[in-house]
Order: structure tokens, then C-alpha cells, then sequence
């Protein structure tokens, strides 16, 4: 029988010529049935660990996702979004394998940096670092959350951050999400920090320094691009969408594994932020991705498929807070309180717009509402103490317009002046005295009786042809109201006149009494004005005083010649034309005093604030900005009191006054809210903090509805396929950022020198000694110009009298120098209105003592007792005068 190929068989056959076994051994057959069966486990092993290979995922990566967006200085700006978009990287991996990412310290950010790098264990790193940059003196930082704005050793570099990543052995991924923090109340640096990273990382690529991934953002100086209603930014919106699947295939070769490696990423991220950028009308945005080694996986796609793109949540309310906050602005710049303290208003303005601005990027409503209350509260409190200044009432002129209860006063005293415009007769007589009973006894106002002598002696002045009849009756009239009549300068006049002889009045010439009258208005209009006008006026008035009262002793006096009560008529027209002279020459300070104030209160904005970078001709609307300072300036100047007293010219302050105020409303004109526009035009033009509660609320319904149809627009033509072009190129942001930091630094040295800051002139000189290439002096020259603003000058306000505080207080940062009590800050925090008060308090002292007390001294030596009655009244407007200030 032939052999055969089974098993049995080939046994058999190998078993031939064998010797014989011997009892209990093994034979060789039994040893290879146990080979085959041991060799077909390990087969069927191995298949199966490769359909697990194949079915499971490799261990996920360590993600370490570290957000800086807790920043204890106030001047930093925002990090926009940074916490939503670090979410939204960390839920693209299981729980067990991310981090926290409570770290914002220096210190406390390297330990984590550290520790991911250490405690891997073999898995590919993926590090996500949100923060604020700035590049200086050649090196790229990252700011933690307590850098502070003038100490870089309080900075993150750039190597501290890439150190740790070094020393891993693991593969590894650093995401930089550096927002530029150009904001000139932080930083003003002269070029884009992300053109700095991009540099800096290209030469260590190139020079084999960077042994692993750097993917970064590439944000532009103008900031993230956001979309707020999906509550994350172009590149935070596409890392995520590629983190969670829709990278898959964004290769050379288009193919999908069901992973996503690190080119993919990039690729997918560079690309998409690019498109949400552009299709949301924002500057472009073009991601780079730095370093060598070999790719590697990071994210499997899940297997229900790629995430699905967010949806648009309902817009946050806008806070009531904030809407509290603008409408107590509305109501302080409505009372003027902009004019008497500037440093409140700019601190409310302040406090309300940084707050906002952090709201609409994102930050928490709570957290934000804290701090703003804190410091708003305070200056709620300071408010009501800045109350304006309550001269001493010793006049009719300075009685506070329109005069309260005059209209119904009039009304009362009418029956009255009725019967005094009658013959006097005893008809007339008996009703003159019912109508003046009837006023006295039911008065519509009380003492100090404003609007009753501001009534009469609007009569008195109206009246064509006054007789002393008449006067006499006015006299009366005044006399009759209690406790004690009014006791205003000009009533003094009707009185001393109405007690006079008829028989010596009847001597005097036509007119007389009507001129008396008029030059009593004139002298009291010509010192109801700003105590700090005297020393241009007390020169002029001290003349003119003494001519009115020695005309006045000389027409009065019975012993007087014709000729001398003629030539005294004669003096008090001319003095009237002097009265006259002083009124225009006060009125004309008035103006301009006011155009400075209000351009004062706006200064500091227009020079930090104004959105230039919005403007449709932004060249032309920053030339107004020099002929604004130098008229400023000029005004400035001619409110400097004269050496020597003398009346300014009056053409010369108009003129002044007028082209101050062309110059600032030109460029307030300037500033619109637009029917249409981009988000960042609306962005941009929040952050100006003067306009009105109503204007700032249709901005934000605008920029509501703006973002909401450019994010569904974003939405709903997101590419799913790779395209067939490589973006193009974006090119560098720093020489805007260089351009616009001169921009700044001039009007910021512009602010010291309008109030003579420290150094102001010699960082004037060195910039204009720099060239438009010159980076880095440009950047050192932005930190002393910080230095000379934020340091220094709150240092000279701090140790300034209250005049000199007075004069500067409008331009120091309230950050820096609150408008509210602070310990270890002398004097008022809103020096203005204390200042101010001082200056009235020595001007009504002037008066007293040489106008009323010269007056009374004059006329109390009179033997006639009309002139000694006005002398007890001038000496009534003495005590008023040097009694305490209110």
C-alpha cells in the first residue's frame, strides 16, 4: 500500500529505523503537536492584538491647557476668550488624561510646564498657552497674571516657556495663543509681538534648536479675531473643530485614518482660521507652525465622526451695572461735574469702559461686576461732595440763573409797582400801601428774598424816566419785608436814593437817577464772575469803585455845586463805560475758561482713546490732533494770570476761545455711530468712553446684530474638504505697530507738556531724533514716555500744592492716583473745586475790603443819614464776604 501525506502516515515514516522505546519515554511526534498548537495561539493572538491595534486607540496624549486671563494690574486688556477656547480643547480628550489649568502665576506655570514634561510617561504632550505678549529688548514674553506693565522680570520669556518641552523625550506640541497686548495703558512696544514669536521660532527651527512642535495663533496687533456668539475666536473655533476630527485628511496626500497628527492639525487650523477671518469681514489671521521632528497622532476621530461645529447661544444680557454706570455719567457731565473735577469723571469713564471691554471678551459677569462696584461705589460716595461752589450772595448779579420763583414774585409785586406808576394822590397812596401789605405779609419767596430784589429792581430799571417819588416808594417797598429785608449791593442804591431830600434830587441834573441806577447794575455785573479772574480785573475795578463812590458822596451832598453834580453825572456815565469794559473782559474769560475746561475734561481721551484706526481718512483726522494742543496751549497761556493787572484783550480771547473749540468738536464730529460696519469697527469704537448712554447702547445693538449674521454666515460655509491653494501669505503687522506707537507717544508727551510733566521736553526731543526705522530706541523711548506718565507724574501731583495739583490733576491716571480718598495721598483727589474755592475765598476777601468796606468807610462819614444807612448796608456786604466760605 502506497504511502501516503497524512499525519499518521508522515509519523509513521519518520518513525522507521528507530530504535525501540523504552518504557515512559516521549516520542518526537508528541512534541511537535505541541508546537503547532502553541504556534497557532501566537497566530491567532497576534490577530487579534492587531484588530485591537486597530479598533482601539493609542494611548491619548497628556494635554496641558493653561488659559492666563486672571490679570491683577487693570491695565492689561483682555485675553479674549482664552478660558472658552482652552475648554474646548480639553474635551477633545478623555478627563483622565488634561490637566487643570488654574495656573496664572509665572512660578505656578512653570511647575505645570515642568510636570508635564516630566510625568508623561511615553505620551505624546500637547501644552495650550493663552496669554497676553509683548516683544521687548529683542526677547518675546508671555504675560502672567502678575506681570506687571513696567517689570519685564515679571514676564514669562519665550525660553523659559520652551526649556521644559526641551528636555521631554516624548513626542510633544506647544499651542501659542499670543494675543498682542498693545494697549497704550499697559505697554506701547514698536513692533507686533506675534512678528517677533515667528521670528524667533523660525531661527530655532532653522537652527535646530526647536526639537518639536510650535503651532501659534499668529494673531494680529489689532487683537483676536471673536466671534462672540459662539464665545470663542477664529483660532480657538478652528483648533478645536480640528482637534475634534475634521482634521482627518488635511494632508498631501487627502487620506483619512481616523486620526489626526500634528501637520494635520496645523494644516486644518491655519487654513480655517484664515476663512472665519476673512469671511467675518476681520484682518486676515494665518496660524504658523514651527519646529522638526517626525509627525505623530494626537486625536482620534470619534467614532460617531467629527464634532459638529458649535451653535450661536442667545446673547448674554447686557449688564445692569454697566447701564447704571453710563447713566450716572450722562447726569455728572449734565451737572457739570466734568468742568469741576475731570479726574471723577475720567475715572468712572475709565473703570465703565475697561469693564465693558472685558465683558464683551468674555470674562465673568460676577468677577467683573466686583470690581467695578468697588471702585464706582467710592466715587458715588465722593459725588455728592462736589457740590458747585455757593458764593456769598451780596448782589442781584450773582444770584444763581434763572433766579428762582422769579416769575410768580413779579407777579406778586405787580399790584404793587401798578400803583407806584400812578400820580401819587390819596387814592393811589392807600392802595400802594394795601398792595405792599399784600406782598410783605404773604411773600411767594423768603430771606434772603433773591427773586423779590431781583423784581424790584428790574422795575426800577425799566422804568423810562424814574422820579424820586417812585424810587422812594421801591425804598419803601423793601423796607417792609421780614424778618429783615433784602440786603443785595444794588438795592442800596434805590434805598439811598429814596431817603434823599426831594428838594436836593430835584437838583440834580436830567438823568441822574436813571444813571445811578444803571452804573449800581454795571458795578455788581462787572464782579459776578470766576474769583479767578481778578487779577486781570482788580486793577481796572479798584478805579472805577473809587470814581463811582466819590461821584456818588459829590451828587449827594447838599453842599455840592451845580457844576460838580454835573461833572459827577459825567463821571458815572464814564465809569459805567468801565463797568462795561470789565463785564466784556470777564464774559470773554468766561468763554474761554469754559472752552478749556471742556476740552480738558476730553484731553486725555482724545490723545489714549480716539479710534484713529476706524476713521474714513485717519491721516487727516490725526493732523487735527497738533493744531488741538497748540491752541490748548495757547489758551493755556493767555489764562495765565498777568504779572501786572490789566483787562486782556478780548478780540484776542475770542479768537482763541473759537478755534479751541473748532478743533475739538471737529474731531468729536468725527466720531459717529455708523448705520452699517464691521465688528471691529463697533469693537474699536466702544472703547471711546464719551459717548452718550444712548449712542453707546445702538453701538452694541449694532455690533449684536453684526456679529450674529456674520457668524451664521461663518457657519454656514465652513469648508469640509481641503482646498487646492496654499494661503496666502499675510504680511507683518509691526511697521502699523511701530507707525502707531510714534502716533501715541507724540500725544502722550503732548499731555506732559501742556502740564509741564516731568522730562517732557527731553523725550520730545528724543523722538524727534529718531528715525522711522528705529525700532528698539522707539520701544525704550515708549517705556521712559510710561515712566514719565504713569510714575513720575502721579509722583509731582502727589507732592504738589493745591494750585499745581489743580493744574495737572486732569492728566494723572486715576489708576495711579484714585479720584477718591486714598491713605498715603495728600490732598483732595479732586483738587479742582478745592483750588477754585480758595481762589473765590480770596476774591470775596478783595471785595470786602476794597470795594464794600471802602464804600461803607466813605459813606458812613457822610452827616447825611441816606448815606449812612447805605454805609450800615456795605458793611452787612462786608460781614457776608469774610464770614467762613461755603
Amino acid at each position: 500500500m502506497p504511502s501516503s501525506n497524512r499525519p499518521q502516515d508522515v509519523w509513521k515514516k519518520a518513525s522507521a529505523g528507530q530504535p525501540p522505546k523504552r518504557p515512559g519515554q516521549r516520542t518526537n511526534g508528541g512534541a511537535g503537536r505541541w508546537f503547532l498548537a502553541a504556534f497557532l495561539v501566537v497566530a491567532i493572538g497576534g490577530a487579534i492584538a492587531g484588530l485591537l491595534f486597530y479598533l482601539w486607540p493609542d494611548r491619548p496624549p497628556v494635554l496641558l491647557a493653561i488659559p492666563v486671563t486672571a490679570y491683577e494690574q487693570q491695565d492689561w486688556p483682555p485675553n479674549p476668550w482664552g478660558e472658552a477656547d482652552a475648554r474646548a480643547c480639553l474635551e477633545r480628550l478623555p478627563t483622565d488624561t488634561t490637566q487643570t489649568f488654574q495656573a496664572q502665576e509665572k512660578q505656578a506655570i512653570l511647575r505645570e510646564l515642568n510636570r508635564a514634561a516630566e510625568d508623561s510617561r511615553g505620551r505624546p504632550i500637547i501644552v495650550y498657552l493663552s496669554a497676553l505678549g509683548v516683544p521687548a529688548d529683542g526677547k518675546v514674553y508671555l504675560i502672567p497674571g502678575g506681570g506687571r506693565p513696567d517689570d519685564p522680570g515679571t514676564w514669562l520669556s519665550l525660553d523659559e516657556i520652551l526649556s521644559p518641552l526641551r528636555r521631554a523625550t516624548a513626542p510633544r506640541l506647544l499651542i501659542l495663543d499670543v494675543a498682542p497686548a498693545t494697549d497704550p495703558r499697559a505697554v506701547l512696544v514698536s513692533e507686533d509681538v506675534n512678528d517677533a514669536l515667528d521670528t524667533a521660532l523660525a531661527k530655532l527651527t532653522d537652527s535646530g534648536d526647536l526639537p518639536f512642535f510650535v503651532l501659534t495663533a499668529n494673531t494680529r496687533a489689532a487683537g483676536a479675531n471673536v466671534f462672540r456668539p459662539l464665545r470663542r475666536t477664529a483660532f480657538g473655533l478652528a483648533l478645536a473643530q480640528g482637534a475634534g476630527g475634521e482634521a482627518d485628511g488635511w494632508n498631501p496626500d487627502r487620506k483619512r485614518d481616523g486620526r489626526v497628527s500634528v501637520r494635520e492639525l496645523a494644516t486644518y487650523t491655519r487654513e480655517l482660521t484664515q476663512y472665519a477671518s476673512i469671511a467675518a469681514g476681520f484682518p486676515s489671521q494665518l496660524p504658523r507652525l514651527h519646529g522638526t521632528g517626525a509627525d505623530f497622532d494626537l486625536f482620534r476621530v470619534p467614532h460617531d465622526g467629527p464634532s459638529p461645529l458649535p451653535t450661536m447661544g442667545d446673547p448674554e444680557p447686557y449688564p445692569d451695572f454697566f447701564q447704571n454706570g453710563w447713566k450716572d455719567r450722562d447726569t455728572w457731565v449734565a451737572d457739570r461735574v466734568h468742568i469741576r473735577a475731570p479726574r471723577l469723571i475720567h475715572q468712572l469713564t475709565l473703570t465703565a469702559t475697561r469693564a465693558e471691554r472685558r465683558w464683551l471678551a468674555g470674562g465673568n459677569s460676577d468677577a467683573i461686576r466686583a470690581t467695578f462696584d468697588a471702585t464706582v461705589s467710592r466715587l458715588r460716595e465722593v459725588r455728592p461732595t462736589l457740590l458747585p461752589i455757593a458764593t456769598p450772595i451780596g448782589s442781584i448779579a450773582r444770584v444763581q440763573k434763572p433766579i428762582p420763583k422769579l416769575a410768580a414774585t413779579t407777579d406778586a409785586l405787580q399790584g404793587a409797582f401798578n400803583r407806584i406808576l400812578e400820580s401819587p394822590g390819596v387814592e393811589r397812596d392807600k392802595a400802594l400801601t394795601e398792595a405792599m401789605k399784600a406782598a410783605w405779609d404773604k411773600p411767594v419767596d423768603t430771606e434772603p428774598f433773591d427773586a423779590t430784589a431781583a423784581a424790584i429792581f428790574a422795575f426800577a430799571q425799566n422804568l423810562e424816566k424814574p422820579t424820586h417819588e417812585q424810587i422812594k416808594q421801591l425804598a419803601a417797598l423793601i423796607a417792609g419785608f421780614k424778618p429783615r429785608p433784602p440786603r443785595h449791593a444794588e438795592l442800596l442804591t434805590l434805598t439811598l436814593i429814596g431817603g434823599l431830600n426831594p428838594d436836593e434830587v430835584e437838583r440834580w441834573p436830567v438823568g441822574a437817577i436813571a444813571t445811578l441806577i444803571q452804573v449800581a447794575r454795571s458795578a455788581e455785573d462787572a464782579v459776578a464772575c470766576d474769583g479767578r479772574f481778578l487779577p486781570w480785573i482788580k486793577g481796572d475795578l479798584a478805579k472805577a469803585d473809587e470814581t463811582r463812590r466819590n461821584a456818588t458822596n459829590d451828587l449827594c451832598n447838599p453842599k455840592s455845586l451845580d457844576r460838580m453834580r454835573r461833572a459827577a453825572v459825567a463821571d458815572l456815565e464814564s465809569v459805567q463805560k468801565g463797568y462795561e469794559s470789565i463785564r466784556a473782559a470777564v464774559g470773554a474769560l468766561e468763554i474761554i475758561r469754559g472752552e478749556y475746561e471742556e476740552t480738558r475734561a476730553v484731553l486725555v481721551d482724545l490723545a489714549i482713546s480716539f479710534p484713529l484706526e476706524v476713521m474714513p481718512n485717519p491721516e487727516v483726522v490725526a493732523n487735527m490732533w497738533g493744531p488741538l494742543v497748540e491752541d490748548f496751549l495757547r489758551v493755556q497761556q493767555l489764562l495765565h494770570p498777568p504779572p501786572e493787572p490789566r483787562l486782556p484783550d478780548v478780540g484776542e480771547l475770542g479768537r482763541a476761545a473759537q478755534s479751541l473749540r473748532a478743533d475739538r468738536e471737529e474731531l468729536r464730529s468725527a466720531l459717529k455711530v455708523p448705520d452699517s460696519g464691521s465688528i471691529r469697527q463697533y469693537e474699536t469704537l466702544l472703547r471711546w468712553p464719551n459717548w452718550s448712554q444712548t449712542d453707546r447702547m445702538k453701538l452694541l445693538a449694532q455690533l449684536g446684530e453684526t456679529e450674529r449674521t456674520v457668524t451664521r454666515k461663518v457657519l454656514d460655509g465652513w469648508p469640509k474638504e481641503p482646498p487646492n491653494r496654499e494661503p496666502a501669505v499675510i504680511g507683518k503687522s509691526s511697521p502699523q505697530v511701530a507707525a502707531d506707537t510714534m502716533r501715541v507717544l507724540r500725544r502722550e508727551l503732548a499731555i506732559l507738556r501742556l502740564v509741564d510733566g516731568p522730562d517732557a521736553v527731553e523725550l520730545a526731543t528724543q523722538l524727534d531724533r529718531l528715525g522711522p526705522d528705529a525700532t528698539q530706541p522707539v520701544a525704550e523711548l515708549a517705556r521712559k514716555v510710561r515712566t514719565a506718565m504713569r510714575r513720575q507724574l502721579a509722583d509731582v501731583y502727589r507732592a504738589a500744592n493745591p494750585e499745581r495739583q489743580a493744574f495737572m490733576g486732569w492728566a494723572v491716571d486715576p489708576d495711579d492716583v484714585p479720584a477718591f480718598p486714598q491713605a498715603g495721598t495728600p490732598g483732595s483727589p479732586n483738587p479742582e473745586l478745592i483750588y477754585q474755592r480758595s481762589v473765590e475765598k480770596d476774591f470775596h476777601d478783595w471785595l470786602a475790603a476794597n470795594r464794600y468796606a471802602v464804600d461803607a468807610k466813605l459813606f458812613g462819614a457822610s452827616p447825611l443819614k441816606p448815606l449812612q444807612a447805605a454805609a450800615i448796608g456795605y458793611r452787612n456786604i462786608v460781614q457776608l464776604y469774610t464770614d467762613p466760605f461755603r
